[in-house]
């Protein structure tokens, strides 16, 4: 990192160069480029026309360097670390400003209404809720075939542990296509949001392993059992 100088130290070397140029001395463009850097200039960005421009227009505005470091015409010679900020420094490769998002409001009611009639006297009664057809739409695409499929493929891959059954729990699979494709179901986030009894809508949707019950499985939950000493040490905490 090329650092700068106080102007007041740099001052009078910039006045005496300026002044030998003007007399018709040579000065080489490195020692210009040199100068210029401890001034705070952008030199890379400098060929050897503008770095004598620049370096001029920093001896006219010596008594006001803060006006050539904060103009729009003029900031950008100067590395950001030796000006001001400005609020583009913030932007990254990004063109515009992001702008305030008026706050977003919605009826609860109404949303569960269009949900399944009924369904908000269900929820506060019993805690719990069954939404008719929700998910139709998978077996009427025939997504749910590739779902299945999926489903086969990790419980092919996942092993038993210790010589213990899995019951279904198909702990490998916690990421899969199918679980993204249901957690970014619209009609999904809308159930989970208009049932919250904070109105709560900026929710976040955290991986979680599968559940593939067959025949024989049992149904009871099992919790994920992780040692994090053996997670930390050898990046494996199952235990």
């Amino acid at each position: 990192m090329k650092k700068a100088l106080a102007v007041a130290a740099v001052i009078p070397t910039l006045a005496q160069v300026l002044s030998l140029v003007d007399n018709g001395a040579s000065i080489c463009y490195y020692h210009a480029k040199w100068l210029g850097s401890k001034l705070g200039l952008k030199v890379r960005l400098l060929n050897e026309e503008a770095m004598w421009s620049a370096l001029r227009l920093i001896y006219r505005n010596r008594k006001q360097l803060g006006v050539l470091k904060t103009d729009r015409s003029t900031y950008s010679l100067f590395r950001a670390i030796n000006r001001p900020p400005r609020p583009s420094d913030a932007l990254g490769p990004y063109r515009f400003m992001t702008s305030a998002l008026p706050a977003f409001e919605f009826n609860q009611d109404v949303l569960l209404q269009w949900l399944q009639p009924g369904v908000r006297v269900e929820w506060e009664t019993v805690r719990s809720v069954i939404i008719v057809d929700a998910f139709k739409w998978w077996w009427e695409s025939g997504i749910s075939d590739l779902v299945l499929e999926e489903f086969d493929m990790y419980r092919h891959h996942i092993r038993e542990i210790n010589g213990k059954f899995n019951l279904g729990w198909q702990r490998n699979q916690i990421h899969s296509l199918s679980q993204q494709l249901m957690r970014q179901d619209p009609y999904y986030y809308i159930t989970y949001a208009a049932l919250r009894p904070d109105g709560q809508w900026k929710l976040i949707s955290y991986p979680y392993y599968t559940k593939y019950t067959v025949p024989g499985d049992h149904t009871f939950f099992r919790h994920i059992d992780i040692n994090i000493q053996r997670l930390i040490s050898e990046e494996r905490g199952l235990t």
